[in-house]
């Protein structure tokens, strides 16, 4: 189960299922993230009207897109609070400072630990 997703179908009154997903995002965690880019991931692309998979670092203003165009899969990875992703057949663009809004992003550390 995907954090957040877009249904573009009409669910049942009172159904928890999607019955066609074409958005689903799931949040990183350093505890989960491993499976949710691997296992995860590999569910989703399964599902045929799933067009846009996004995967959202915690940690860094950066996102994992996963598009599906013409029934092969491309990825690209987005970053800095600048950068937009455009999700072509939802005909919507998302900005990563909108996505990061609210979250205060902790200062990383150098390589090796020293300032």
């Amino acid at each position: 189960m995907p954090d957040l997703g877009v249904d573009c179908g009409r669910p049942e009154d009172h159904s928890l299922m999607a019955q066609q997903p074409s958005l689903l995002v799931e949040v990183l965690s350093p505890a989960t993230g491993g499976f949710d880019v691997t296992v995860k991931l590999s569910e989703y692309q399964s599902v045929s009207c799933v067009d846009h998979i996004l995967f959202v670092d915690t940690e860094n203003p950066r996102v994992h897109l996963y598009s599906r165009d013409e029934g092969a899969w491309k990825s690209r990875l987005v970053s800095g609070l600048d950068a937009v992703i455009q999700l072509e057949k939802l005909n919507v663009t998302l900005g990563l400072r909108d996505i990061y809004d609210g979250l205060e992003l902790r200062p990383r550390q150098p390589i090796g630990g020293m300032p």
